[in-house]
């Protein structure tokens, strides 16, 4: 089973529309793990030592932090960068 970390500000009814696909979705939000205004580079490598991919709705600026930790050899389990909205259905 992947597992997840969602990115501060992923949006919740994307994340309700998994759960309700994927009821046994396994995530957590950055918040319950105290990375709430956390870096990109903490949050990314919070993921990699937890082993969970990382949804984030963050183009600007955390695929180049993603970028630069595999340019770097650092462990990155993944990233899905998702547009804020979107259809559910």
């Amino acid at each position: 089973m992947l597992r997840f970390l969602l990115d501060e500000n992923f949006n919740h009814r994307i994340l309700h529309g998994l759960e309700l696909r994927v009821p046994e979705l396994d995530y957590v939000a950055a918040q319950e793990v105290e990375l709430k205004g956390a870096t990109d580079s903490d949050v990314l490598e919070w993921a990699a030592r937890e082993n969970r991919i990382v949804l984030t709705h963050d183009f600007e600026t955390m695929l180049k932090s993603a970028y630069d930790r595999i340019v770097s050899a650092e462990p990155m389990p993944g990233l899905i960068a998702l547009p804020q909205v979107m259809p559910i259905g």
